[in-house]
């Protein structure tokens, strides 16, 4: 059987290409095969187990929050999860814009007393 495909060899004038499918004598010609007794238990890898859905964790549905802190005089962004209403992140926390808000009281009364 023979299986012709349109195909254009450089330096050809015919656009047939045979095909033919590998026999066994062209398995031979490839090389020797390999005896896969000889292939050690611990050499093998087992395949992954398939993934559950309870496994995959579902996706946060999230809204970004854009905002100003007249304390600290910063600016902040967080984004909320839409389902339940907390915050998944956000820059810079809380703990630091009270850092910072603490930090512009103390560094104005310094300024205050010095000038």
């Amino acid at each position: 059987m023979e299986i012709r495909a349109n195909a254009q060899i450089p330096g050809s004038t015919s656009n047939v290409v045979p095909i033919s499918p590998s026999g066994p004598t062209e398995r031979a010609a490839r090389g020797p095969r390999y005896d896969r007794s000889a292939v050690a238990k611990s050499d093998t890898v087992d395949a992954p187990s398939p993934v559950r859905s309870s496994d995959v964790p579902k996706p946060v549905s999230t809204r970004g929050d854009l905002g100003f802190d007249p304390a600290s005089k910063h600016y902040f962004a967080r984004l909320i999860d839409r389902d339940n209403g907390q915050i998944v992140a956000e820059n810079p926390t809380e703990a630091q814009l009270k850092l910072f808000a603490i930090s512009r009281q103390l560094l104005g009364k310094i300024l205050k007393t010095e000038a």
